[in-house]
């Protein structure tokens, strides 16, 4: 399998472990949100929570890989560069920060918006990506590229047609997560060109919850009290997010420019839609497969545009 193949591939499950994180987070975050005093200790504890899930998962699969038993995957730095230098640690770190500032105004501002307002905006790290991608990655897209984005967001636009309901407090919340996870995928690009995937999602899970922890038992120093679904659901949301999500994310854009692998992730709304269905038993509208077919319209001819701008680029060399 070729790399930019891989990179779809990984995009592709980073939306479907994503929509799944997203559906089954509802459940045990209500539950926090009703115990707690402020909607900043609920966000701050659920997402402490994820990656106390998340930090030892990430560390057997660091461990498993280290001893050979499963296969390192994710193209690995070159050769001159596997020694871990000052700039490394340094974007590692910047990483790192923006992940764990954005996991945390996620959830605080999904104590003030509806879960349409919450999807649409959080969808907005597009734009913040290719705006970054274009100041620090020297990304470029053609016209082919720019009309599959339009097309791609028109999709997202048809599949979250319904009324948008929230106080300006969630909303200036959940575009302040957009900005920092954008900053967080861009500056994780460049630290994987000096860093393993796997060593970087290691560091990056056990800051996170080291971190958030300090934040949780400053803010509210109680073990929250979730009924027997609320556990379960509280585990399946943190495997499939911070660890299955945030590692076929960054596994993608080892491979692949990080604007297109945002742009492939807007498959994500199809597989939320499906696991809806799946969990809930509901049936997704005539909207919803309007905009799923449109996502799927506009990344094909995203792929097609890009190969086309490798074939030609080949060409000249």
């Amino acid at each position: 399998m070729r790399d930019r193949s891989k990179g779809i591939l990984f995009a592709q499950l980073n939306a479907l472990c994503a929509g799944l994180h997203f559906a089954a987070g509802v459940l045990p975050l209500s539950q926090i949100s009703r115990q707690t005093d402020s909607d900043i200790s609920a966000g701050i504890v659920i997402a402490a929570m994820y990656y106390l899930v998340a930090a030892p998962t990430n560390t057997i699969w660091w461990g498993l890989t280290k001893l050979g038993v499963i296969p390192a995957i994710g193209r690995q730095p070159d050769e001159e560069r596997k020694r871990i230098d000052a700039s490394g640690i340094t974007l590692s770190l910047v990483h790192i920060i923006a992940s764990a500032v954005g996991i945390a105004f996620f959830w605080m501002g999904m104590q003030h918006a509806s879960t349409a307002v919450a999807a649409v905006l959080s969808r907005l790290e597009i734009l913040f990506v290719i705006v970054l991608g274009f100041v620090f990655l020297r990304e470029r897209f053609s016209q082919w590229q720019w009309l599959g984005f339009a097309c791609t967001l028109a999709g997202i636009l048809l599949i979250r047609s319904n009324p948008i309901n929230a106080d300006m407090r969630g909303i200036a919340l959940l575009l302040l997560s957009a900005t920092s996870f954008a900053v967080a995928l861009v500056v994780g690009k460049l630290a994987m060109q000096r860093v393993s995937v796997q060593w970087l999602m290691l560091v990056r899970s056990w800051m996170m919850a080291s971190v958030l922890c300090l934040a949780w038992f400053m803010l509210w120093p109680q073990i929250p009290a979730l009924d027997g679904s609320g556990w379960l659901w509280l585990v399946i949301s943190a495997l499939a997010g911070p660890f299955l999500a945030r590692n076929n994310y960054m596994l993608a854009v080892s491979y692949l420019p990080a604007s297109q692998v945002v742009l492939l992730n807007q498959a994500q709304p199809i597989y939320a839609a499906l696991l809806a269905f799946i969990l809930s038993g509901q049936v997704p509208g005539a909207m919803v497969y309007l905009g799923g077919l449109a996502i799927i319209i506009g990344n094909i001819v995203m792929i097609m545009a890009r190969d086309r701008m490798s074939m030609q680029a080949a060409g000249r060399n």
